[in-house]
C-alpha cells in the first residue's frame, strides 16, 4: 500500500497492490479521494500489469509500489533469475501520471543487472518528451564502472492508459 495525493487534489489518495497467490494475476486498487475526505468508489485494474516471459518461475516476481515526488504513481516489477542459476535480475519500472480522470504511462524503465560484473544495462523511454536512453554501467580493465548514456528520439504517441494493455516485464 502506498498513500499520497494522485490527482493533485491536495489530499491524500490510497493504492493497493495484490498479487493472486494462485494465478499469480497482479491486481492495482486505487482509492481517490474528496474534498470532503471520503473515498470515491475504487477503481480495480485487474491482471493488466505485466506480461511475463514465458521462461519466469511465478514465485521469482515481486512488486513494489511508490510515489514519485511529483505525484504519480511508481510500479516497478523485479525477476529474480537468481534462482535458476542466471546472473541477470531484470526489473521494470513504470510511471503512471494521473490526467483527465484516469492514469497515463509516461515513463518506463528497464533494467537487467548483472551480479557476477555488477554491470547494468538500462533503456529509460519518456513517453513525454518522446525520448528514449540507453544507458549502460560497464566494467573497465580495472573493474571500474563507467557510465555511458546514449539519448534518441522515439516522437510523440498517444499515451496508454493505465489497463489499456498488458505491460512486458523485459
Amino acid at each position: 500500500m502506498t498513500e499520497k495525493d494522485l490527482n493533485n487534489d491536495g489530499i491524500n489518495d490510497i493504492v493497493f497492490i495484490f498479487e493472486d497467490p494462485f494465478t499469480h494475476s497482479v491486481t492495482l486498487e486505487i482509492w481517490l479521494s474528496n474534498s470532503d475526505g471520503s473515498r470515491q468508489e475504487p477503481k480495480f485494474y485487474e491482471n493488466i500489469l505485466f506480461e511475463l516471459p514465458a521462461d519466469v518461475d511465478d514465485n521469482s516476481v515481486s512488486y513494489d509500489l511508490g510515489m514519485t515526488d511529483d505525484n504519480c504513481l511508481k510500479i516497478s516489477v523485479m525477476l529474480d533469475y537468481s534462482m535458476s542459476g542466471s546472473y541477470a535480475v531484470p526489473t521494470g519500472t513504470y510511471i503512471y501520471r494521473y490526467q483527465d480522470g484516469d492514469f497515463y504511462l509516461i515513463s518506463d524503465t528497464h533494467t537487467d543487472l548483472y551480479a557476477n560484473t555488477g554491470e547494468e544495462f538500462s533503456v529509460i523511454n519518456d513517453y513525454l518528451k518522446g525520448k528514449r536512453c540507453n544507458v549502460s554501467l560497464l566494467a573497465d580493465k580495472n573493474k571500474n564502472l563507467k557510465r555511458k548514456a546514449k539519448w534518441s528520439k522515439i516522437g510523440k504517441k498517444t499515451l496508454h492508459r493505465l489497463g489499456e494493455d498488458k505491460l512486458t516485464a523485459e
